[in-house]
């Protein structure tokens, strides 16, 4: 069900996609299966995330977190973090998400996920950017790059190097945002990701 609930969220049918990912968190529960649980309900707040509905994806985000914390699962623990951080970061509560990225960065070092530890750098130099501290943004965007390019993640080396863009746009490094923008583009454009390459 979860997959499931995923491929709809993918395809844009939210309404579907809540509905099998809130019997997806039902049946782990009843399976007393809390890891399983927190997977499901951070999904589910994606999905809400998507829908603009940040009220109740800050609740479903926090109670994966409970539960995650709960089972005693750092995995879980720190994607849910990771996911509420988001949360925050788009509804402006930049303290929170910032100190919510550090500590799922942290987690994701001690248990040896470089994807996840690339990916929440990616989304800490974001908090960072939008606070206006333009040089811990920048160094995080290039950790999350180098650990990108270190695991062959061609898709996020595109997306942080256009997130490094921003940085150098905002900082007035013209320069180095075009050149880091067009290798995003041609990154992009090797993978076949049009929509990646329109933003």
């Amino acid at each position: 069900l979860d997959e499931l609930g995923l491929l709809q969220q993918l395809t844009s049918d939210y309404p579907s996609a809540t509905a099998t990912l809130a019997q997806a968190v039902a049946l782990y529960e009843e399976l007393a299966d809390k890891p399983g649980q927190a997977f499901a309900l951070n999904h589910l707040g994606l999905v809400q995330q998507d829908t603009g509905d940040y009220r109740d994806a800050m609740a479903s985000h926090e109670r994966a977190l409970a539960l995650a914390r709960d089972a005693g699962d750092p995995l879980a623990e720190a994607v849910s973090l990771t996911d509420l951080a988001l949360v925050q970061q788009l509804t402006g509560d930049l303290g929170p998400a910032a100190a919510g990225c550090q500590r799922a960065l942290a987690l994701f070092r001690a248990v040896g996920s470089e994807f996840d530890e690339a990916d929440v750098l990616c989304e800490l130099g974001g908090v960072y950017r939008q606070t206006g501290d333009y040089a811990a943004a920048e160094a995080s965007q290039r950790q999350a790059l180098e650990l990108f390019r270190r695991i062959g993640d061609r898709l996020g080396q595109g997306w942080a190097l256009d997130e490094l863009s921003l940085v150098q746009q905002e900082t007035g490094d013209y320069a180095a945002a075009a050149a880091s923008v067009a290798e995003a583009i041609e990154l992009f454009r090797d993978l076949g990701n049009r929509h990646a390459v329109a933003l």
